[in-house]
């Protein structure tokens, strides 16, 4: 975890390179112990890390692992978080549709948990271009 807390910083200081290989490392780790839970949230990690770098259809697939074993555990505010940044991915990409689709789904879960974050989702739910697809 302490270089999943380190790929963090290294991608707020503006190194998300450094991060990548950081989540990685990480990930190996997490592997050799069959830690899924940890191998989930170090997969988000990962993902911001490669959205820094532009490597969207990367974050996307890591969000997408991520979200399969948030989904096993009944972890419905990280599985939100992995369909944030699937949103925010498939954006970047330009599909719109899909990003909308993940969007609310995630909003819909933090409207079910009660958190806070939902308003502010709904929002940039509403800012998508409908006609981006």
């Amino acid at each position: 975890m302490a270089l999943l807390t380190l790929a963090d910083c290294q991608r707020e200081r503006g190194v998300p390179q450094q991060a990548v290989s950081s989540c990685e490392r990480a990930l190996e780790l997490f592997g050799v112990v069959d830690d899924r839970w940890s191998l989930a949230w170090g997969r988000c990690v990962l993902g911001r890390a490669l959205a820094e770098l532009g490597r969207w259809s990367e974050a996307l697939e890591r969000y997408r692992e991520a979200l399969v074993t948030f989904r096993s555990f009944g972890n419905k505010r990280n599985e939100s978080r992995a369909l944030i940044g699937m949103g925010e991915a498939c954006a970047a990409l330009g599909r719109t549709g899909e990003a909308r689709e993940h969007l609310e789904a995630a909003k819909a879960l933090l409207d079910e948990i009660g958190s806070e974050q939902a308003a502010d989702l709904a929002e940039r739910i509403k800012g998508l271009d409908v006609g981006g697809e």
